[in-house]
């Protein structure tokens, strides 16, 4: 019920689509595979120019694709604006609850890109909605096995039969993004999926049937259908499957290495093994392969944006750059499984060291290379693969977060990385005090060690995936308690011993060890979110903050804990409460003589939002920043 209240969107927002202006449709034809190339790998960019154009397409599949057009045209958006977008997804779904033929193909794709568009905005009842109504197709029309059915290939041309593999796929790397993400079940098992994989992609983009009259579209279609079109396809699509492909397996790995309620070793390092082999396998083959040329991205950054030599030039260097981060992915999420801790299970302390040495390698070779990217072109082209590929480098090394606050003009999910970063990093903080008692302890924890302050144990998710269990949030990671991880009962005793010590000594041999990492927020809210300092119009701005905050209490209150959308909706109400307190201040009536301040404030009841107690202790606070918002909502 709570889904369905939550995903009805605003009643005064036209739902009605207008033809598009070929300057609009022109820029939609040449960022989508750009900006969301994943939802585009069914795209022949005749055939899209020419079908938007003409509105030739389902009036569902014309809905999401105008949204995901318009989230890649422009690289902030105001409230309004994402509203109208959810106003035309929501339409769509509505269209797609009405189809019988749920085997269509562009059902499954209109579902698909409904999923890449909520990649970067939060609104979890209409994702809810987009993936069961995607399982659903996949599963009656068996699209998976499309290559084992003879009456499939009998009753389609090669062309069609291209055309529905491409569609899965993309289907697939949303799946498999799932798994990464919440450590959810796939819907298909590899073993059971009989489809070919993508061939000759230049090809497929630009060649085929052109009824477009695009001058530059034209220009391509003839390259691309010359018999020697070949050169200039790089496997993009094909590699793509393999890259999610493998970051499936390894997912699956690490979700369950540590559920098995019978515990091989041999079978456990055997299975290491082979996804390490595999790993470096891909690294040589995909990721070192032709690696990514800068200079050919500054060039076609300030010669060719817009057009479609932008989008010939870019397509492989962002896919390599998606193959690049998922690498650094996948081996973060493989080699933290080495440091999980579990009872009666013992792994020696140089694999624990050898782990560590490798993670803090791999973090620092990823943000060094999304920093190089950042200053060459702009980070939207980017923000599809770094935010979540980057969030495990970014627990391991914290100062990332300068590029989370950037990339956090183009799209809402850095926004709850950064609250959920902030809680990890509140939670560390509280672990090592607890540690602190217990520091005869430290000296047993050297033999785990790379340094000398690494004296605590690490912050790493017990299942693989980060957001596996929304109910509790310790229970997602290994353990913090120094007494646990060594595996020892008796704390009792070691503070007696510890505390005898002390006595004796009073200089402790290992110094304390602080983490400082919380993160203060930025000053001014994110472009698009409401802000009374911009918005002459007094009474408006008190209006639209107001409704927005009611708005996203109510979510809030109906949002699970410690899931994502409950982190997104926290921010909104901290933000929309600082922007009614300037809307307070700023009322003339309060600069009048002879008057009483007047303060109108949201009659709305927020259990656990607000607690008076903290403020009056928190009496040195002089800004509201990232650890107040742990301190309301936590707490």
């Amino acid at each position: 019920m709570n889904s369905q209240q939550n995903s009805k969107v605003k009643p005064d927002v036209e739902a009605n689509l207008e033809s598009l202006s070929d300057e609009k449709l022109n820029k939609i034809v040449t960022k989508l595979p750009t900006i969301f190339p994943y939802a585009m790998i069914p795209t022949r960019l005749p055939e899209l120019y020419y079908n938007m154009k003409n509105k030739l397409y389902p009036e569902y599949l014309y809905y999401v694709l105008v949204a995901l057009g318009n989230a890649a045209i422009k690289k902030t958006r105001t409230i309004k604006e994402k509203e109208q977008d959810l106003v035309y997804i929501q339409k769509s779904i509505d269209l797609l609850k009405l189809k019988i033929d749920i085997r269509n193909p562009y059902y499954l794709w209109t579902c698909v890109i409904i999923l890449y568009y909520f990649s970067i905005v939060v609104n979890s009842p209409l994702y809810e909605s987009a993936i069961l109504l995607a399982r659903m197709s996949v599963r009656i029309s068996k699209i998976y096995q499309i290559d084992l059915s003879k009456i499939a290939k009998l009753k389609y041309s090669e062309e069609e039969l291209e055309f529905r593999r491409r569609i899965f796929w993309s289907f697939y790397g949303a799946d498999r993004g799932e798994m990464s993400f919440n450590g959810s079940l796939p819907t298909v098992q590899d073993r059971d999926i009989v489809v070919n994989l993508p061939t000759n992609d230049f090809w497929w983009r630009y060649g085929g049937e052109c009824k477009a009259k695009h001058p530059e579209i034209l220009l391509w279609n003839i390259i691309a259908n010359n018999k020697h079109s070949e050169q200039f396809s790089k496997d993009n699509t094909k590699n793509y499957v393999k890259t999610q492909t493998l970051s499936g397996k390894i997912n699956e790995f690490a979700r369950r290495r540590w559920l098995k309620k019978v515990y091989n070793p041999d079978d456990d390092n055997n299975q290491l093994m082979l996804l390490i082999e595999k790993l470096n396998k891909f690294e040589e083959t995909i990721v070192k392969n032709s690696p990514i040329d800068f200079d050919l991205i500054k060039e076609a950054y300030s010669k060719y944006k817009d057009t479609i030599r932008f989008v010939v030039d870019m397509e492989h260097i962002i896919y390599k750059n998606v193959f690049t981060q998922y690498y650094f992915f996948m081996k973060n999420n493989l080699y933290q499984t080495e440091l999980v801790r579990v009872e009666g299970i013992h792994i020696h302390p140089e694999r624990i060291i050898s782990a560590k040495n490798i993670l803090v390698d791999t973090a620092n070779k990823q943000i060094d290379l999304i920093y190089e990217l950042s200053k060459i072109l702009s980070l939207e082209y980017w923000k599809s693969t770094t935010v979540i590929t980057g969030l495990i480098s970014a627990i391991i090394c914290l100062n990332f977060m300068k590029v989370y606050h950037k990339m956090s003009n183009y799209t809402e999910i850095p926004v709850i990385l950064l609250m959920y970063l902030d809680r990890l990093s509140k939670f560390t903080n509280e672990s090592h005090k607890e540690n602190e008692k217990f520091k005869s302890l430290f000296e047993n924890m050297k033999k785990y060690s790379i340094d000398k302050s690494d004296i605590h144990p690490w912050l790493v998710p017990k299942y693989g995936a980060l957001f596996f269990l929304v109910c509790c949030f310790e229970g997602s990671f290994s353990t913090m308690e120094i007494a646990n991880y060594l595996y020892i009962k008796d704390t009792f005793t070691i503070f007696v011993n510890q505390h005898h010590k002390i006595q004796t000594n009073k200089k402790s041999n290992v110094e304390s060890i602080r983490n400082s990492n919380v993160f203060a927020r930025q000053s001014k809210a994110l472009s698009g979110e409401p802000s009374s300092s911009r918005n002459n119009n007094n009474e408006l701005s008190y209006k639209s903050n107001y409704d927005q905050y009611i708005k996203y209490s109510k979510l809030l209150e109906q949002s699970s804990p410690n899931s994502s959308q409950n982190y997104y909706y926290q921010y909104m109400v901290d933000i929309l409460s600082d922007a009614i307190v300037q809307d307070i201040i700023s009322n003339p009536v309060n600069n009048q003589t002879n008057f009483e301040p007047q303060f109108i404030f949201p009659t709305i009841s927020l259990n656990n939002l607000y607690n008076e107690e903290d403020d009056e202790n928190n009496e040195n606070t002089t800004e509201y920043d990232w650890a107040e918002l742990d301190k309301m909502f936590w707490s």
